[in-house]
């Protein structure tokens, strides 16, 4: 599962998708969740149909123990879920009554976040009409001023939106359930405290903001909140949900200080950023416990076994084993490394295995070497992603972790070392190992 960022949007769905475990419902006793102040819709013009909260999730103040930094806010979910349910009465809903859920702060900062020709609130709307209302109501006010608008709107053109929305509607009571069990109950209070370690102390929040909405597959970091989608939290389920928002808020909080591979222009800054996105994928793929996450099977988009993480293992030995093929010519060839620095970047992209390859190397350095040296490489640089990986690699298996129970040094066991002389130049290119704190 991929988080989106409001400044630099992420490619790549929802698998983008994830707590920790038995470790994160562990720590999730720690305290409850704590509903925030609500986002408010402008006042309702009359006659304008105004938005009111759908009478399935609660609203009041909820609960709130020390100790739990997470608050909720289902304002979003609960006025969308208003519309819907009057569409689905047969009710005539006009578009002004739609502007006012799209203007709720959550709605305005997804759209901030997105391509609008990917996802905007005309296309948001109409998806609503057609999966609520039928294809009559999808279509546009009589009197628009294109036909070829009438057609169009007749018949959504986002089918995976369609889907995604038609799940949603046909599972309300599984939302519902889930908006609620994270606003009330311990649910999630684990997520920051289990990312913490992961990531500089300065660039963790006070609190962590989560806000319900339906607006199809995905959760997206904006500014200071996680976007979530009601759809993928059921589908995910109350187990999977926490681990699924601790590996996007990881991906939040821990930039690649530096472009992206794709963006690094070759050289020895695409190979650094190649190792810095093992890295990130690595740690937020441990985090969400990436082999073991699936959703409802049922659900269209979300309900199959991703052959990436079906296949890790291989993947991930693979890709090592073609890193070492392809290597040492780079970097025994200044020339070569200027002009090919990023093969191995279009490697990893191209057969998708960032995540499997990133995941086998942070939990081979976890299981050999200690979650808290994983933490560390996790919070300093690329290199010292490395320097954990080629230690753990060199040793023999260690005891499988207690909270990672499905996890076994076995599957770990033909993870190969980088070559000493292609792990010198790998260190002697990057930027001195940081320390356990950067």
């Amino acid at each position: 599962m991929r988080v989106r960022h409001a400044h630099k949007p992420e490619a790549g769905p929802l698998p983008t998708a994830l707590c920790l475990t038995l470790l994160c419902l562990a720590v999730l006793a720690g305290g409850c969740g704590r509903r925030e102040a609500p986002d408010r819709a402008p006042a309702a013009a009359p006659g304008g149909g105004g938005v009111a909260a759908a009478g399935n999730v609660a609203t009041g103040g909820g609960v709130a123990t020390g100790g739990c930094a997470l608050r909720v806010d289902p304002t979003a979910f609960t006025a969308y879920e208003e519309l819907s349910a009057r569409l689905a009465r047969g009710e005539r809903v006009p578009d002004e009554a739609f502007a006012r859920v799209w203007a709720l702060p959550a709605y305005a900062a997804l759209f901030n976040a997105t391509d609008p020709r990917l996802v905007n609130g005309g296309i948001l709307a109409n998806v609503t009409r057609y999966v609520y209302g039928g294809a009559a109501a999808a279509k546009a006010p009589r009197g628009a001023p294109d036909r070829r608008d009438q057609r169009a709107a007749a018949g959504p053109k986002r089918k995976d939106l369609v889907d995604a929305f038609t799940w949603a509607r046909d599972h309300r009571a599984a939302l519902d359930a889930l908006v609620n069990a994270t606003a009330t109950t311990p649910l999630a209070c684990g997520v920051l405290p289990a990312v913490a370690p992961y990531v500089h102390p300065g660039r963790l929040p006070d609190s962590l903001r989560v806000i319900f909405l339906v607006a199809g597959p995905d959760i997206r970091w904006a500014g200071s909140r996680m976007l979530v989608d009601a759809g993928v939290a059921a589908a995910a389920g109350p187990a999977r949900l926490p681990r699924l928002l601790a590996a996007q808020l990881y991906r939040a909080l821990a930039p690649l200080d530096g472009p992206e591979p794709q963006a690094a222009g070759g050289g020895v800054a695409a190979l650094t950023a190649t190792f810095a996105q093992l890295r990130r994928e690595g740690v937020s793929a441990w985090l969400e416990g990436f082999p073991e996450v699936a959703f409802d099977a049922t659900h269209p988009l979300l309900g199959h076994t991703e052959a990436e993480r079906e296949n890790w293992r291989r993947l991930a030995v693979n890709s090592l084993t073609g890193l070492q093929q392809m290597l040492p010519a780079l970097l025994g060839d200044p020339a070569m490394l200027a002009e090919k620095g990023a093969v191995v970047d279009d490697l990893l992209r191209g057969n998708g295995t960032y995540r499997a390859t990133g995941y086998a190397m942070a939990a081979l350095i976890a299981t050999r070497l200690g979650e808290p040296r994983l933490q560390a490489a996790a919070r300093g640089a690329p290199a010292d992603f490395l320097a954990a990986y080629q230690e753990a690699a060199t040793r023999g298996d260690g005891p499988p972790l207690a909270e990672r129970a499905w996890l076994a040094p076995a599957d770990l066991k033909d993870l190969p070392p980088f070559p000493a002389p292609v792990y010198r130049s790998l260190r002697a290119l990057f930027a001195p190992p940081s320390g356990p704190d950067g």
